[in-house]
């Protein structure tokens, strides 16, 4: 599923490369290339972040509802129909 996640945000990545608006964020990329950091490990710790932030589902993805407090005692479920 990794493999699929990653393999689906690097042809996002792609298509963002042909994107007229690229230039303003190379600069930025140039900046810590100036740093010494290199060009890949800018992109490792990229994708990282990116499959950090997918997977982890929040609760209505997990297909749960936070439904707060429902008035149902300790260690209890309360059914709504």
């Amino acid at each position: 599923m990794e493999t699929i996640k990653a393999a689906q945000f690097l042809n996002k990545v792609k298509d963002e490369i042909k994107s007229p608006d690229i230039g303003k964020y190379v600069g930025m990329i140039e900046r810590l290339i100036e740093a010494d950091i290199t060009s890949l490990d800018i992109a490792a710790a990229l994708l990282k972040m990116q499959m950090a932030q997918t997977s982890t589902p929040d609760k209505k993805q997990a297909g749960m509802e936070d439904f707060g407090d429902t008035g149902a005692e300790h260690g209890m479920v309360r059914l709504f129909p």
